[in-house]
């Protein structure tokens, strides 16, 4: 099986890179400049977004989806529990990072992707930064006392969520606040 991941430093695509190196899958890295002419690009995925996973030749794209399958390709990694409540659980994790902190960082960051209007893009990075600052906190609550967002051990969801931690942290938010996400991310 041979396996390519497309990669932009400092975007989502951190979470499948995690999850293949503690996998111990053989893959092949490939690092897509996003702020560059992606037309090659686009001939590996169309819409020129990264993450994508190449596995032979099947193109997978979406974080949820392909690191649910680098998890269930390497169960002994044991990166997704096996029992189906505590799958489902993590699975419900990352299906919120996705849909919620996602999309909150995409309106602080990239404002331009909802609206053209210059006037409006700024409102919205003024409304969207304490809804961010909230789901980081939130993001805190959901670590709790444990030592993993995955369960027991690290899993594909801790991978997952040290993408919004480091966003934090590009953003300027303030994230010393918080006291058990700076010490999960050590």
């Amino acid at each position: 099986m041979k396996m390519t991941l497309y990669h932009h430093r400092g975007a989502c695509s951190l979470a499948p890179l995690v999850a293949l190196e503690e996998s111990g899958l053989d893959f092949e890295l490939v690092v897509v400049n996003l702020a560059g002419d992606r037309t090659a690009y686009r001939q590996v995925n169309p819409a020129g977004k990264v993450p994508a996973l190449v596995i032979d030749d099947e193109l997978l794209t979406e974080n949820v989806a392909i690191l649910y399958r680098i998890a269930t390709t390497t169960p002994a990694a044991r990166l997704l529990p096996v029992e189906p409540p505590a799958a489902s659980r993590q699975l419900s994790l990352m299906a919120w990072f996705g849909s919620t902190l996602h999309i909150l960082r995409r309106q602080v960051r990239m404002p331009l992707r909802f609206t053209s209007d210059m006037a409006a893009q700024d409102k919205l990075v003024e409304d969207g930064r304490p809804k961010m600052w909230e789901a980081l906190q939130e993001l805190e609550r959901r670590l709790g006392d444990h030592d993993w967002f995955g369960g027991a051990t690290f899993g594909v969801a801790d991978g997952y969520a040290l993408v919004f931690y480091d966003w934090g942290l590009a953003d300027d938010f303030p994230m010393e606040e918080l006291t058990r996400l700076p010490e999960w991310r050590t």
